[in-house]
């Protein structure tokens, strides 16, 4: 069965009455029932005795959870649908999907608040988020490498972009399994190969941490936790049949204190924001985390080591790593 706009939401506007919004799921009796900053479960009864009174607002194909700002005082909440996507291909009974558009909806209908999540949306219909479907309901969790899945079916938070726009929902016990994607941030490649008479998937995935997320030059380095910027973990994998062979490498910016401040691109100079002493147990704690996720380590510098021919900057970085 091909995935279709399964979501659909619908609102009522009613003065004075608080503005609501319900959000129905196909072949799924029961509805969510948004109003007042809070989320009701309506069963289908419920559902039937207020339906007439909330009219069309748009159809999706997944919800991504309930984004929330702050404006002044207030906080803005925002439930937000994917409304475009595109197939990238098929892994076992599991469909990945990119995004290709998003849809907020305030959920106090105000026009000014359009302009709160702009840059937002920006991002998330940048191409670069990806979810998975099933037809089956038990979708292929696409934060886990495979040697992970194997040991823990828990979602590898790091990779789990919109874990905070499930908070709000389940704040008020609504089964977010149920109603809402898990995005992962990266790429997704898919293709079929085949071994002999036999047919099998082969996979690249790279999936951006979000632990210490941020444009190139402005975030670098490690933070005090031992994550660093521009995290990503790749994985080559091939599944055929039953049978599946993965090797994950990962990336991410040198773990040591340090930034790249300035506006022009090729101004950007190497400047060590702390001192050696603090910047080693960073290094320390971002090793022990990646050694008890992903074993021994083999470590490449790709940072240019010898001041001559070296940017500049790189190598006194260089040396400091090693």
């Amino acid at each position: 069965m091909a995935m279709g706009k399964a979501f659909r939401v619908c609102e009522k506007i009613n003065p004075p009455n608080p503005y609501s919004v319900l959000l129905e799921q196909r072949n799924k009796e029961e509805t969510l029932l948004f109003e007042s900053q809070a989320v009701a479960v309506l069963s289908l009864q419920e559902t039937e005795s207020v339906k007439k009174q909330y009219t069309k607002l748009l159809d999706g194909y997944g919800c991504l959870g309930v984004l929330q700002l702050n404006a002044g005082e207030n906080t803005v909440l925002y439930l937000v649908l994917v409304t475009g996507c595109v197939s990238v291909g098929k892994i076992g009974d599991s469909e990945v999907f990119r995004i290709t558009q998003t849809t907020f909806v305030s959920l106090r209908n105000q026009s000014q608040d359009e302009e709160r999540i702009a840059e937002v949306r920006k991002l998330l219909n940048s191409g670069t988020f990806y979810f998975s479907w099933s037809a089956s309901g038990q979708a292929l969790d696409i934060t886990l490498c495979a040697q992970r899945r194997r040991k823990d079916v828990a979602t590898d938070n790091r990779f789990f972009w919109n874990r905070m726009m499930h908070i709000h929902l389940l704040r008020f016990s609504v089964n977010c399994s149920s109603w809402l994607l898990k995005a992962m941030c990266g790429s997704v490649e898919i293709r079929t190969v085949y071994v002999g008479h036999r047919q099998a998937r082969a996979v690249i995935i790279s999936r951006l941490s979000c632990e210490r997320a941020g444009t190139r030059f402005n975030v670098r380095g490690c933070n005090d936790e031992g994550h660093v910027a521009n995290f990503v973990e790749t994985e080559q994998v091939i599944f055929l049949d039953k049978e599946v062979t993965s090797y994950v490498q990962t990336r991410g910016s040198v773990p040591l204190f340090w930034e790249q401040p300035g506006v022009q691109v090729g101004s950007h100079k190497v400047k060590m924001s702390r001192g050696f002493e603090s910047s080693a147990s960073a290094f320390d704690r971002h090793l022990k985390i990646i050694k008890e996720r992903y074993g021994n380590q083999v470590i490449v510098n790709l940072l240019g080591s010898s001041l001559i021919g070296s940017k500049e900057g790189e190598a006194i970085l260089s040396q400091l790593f090693q």
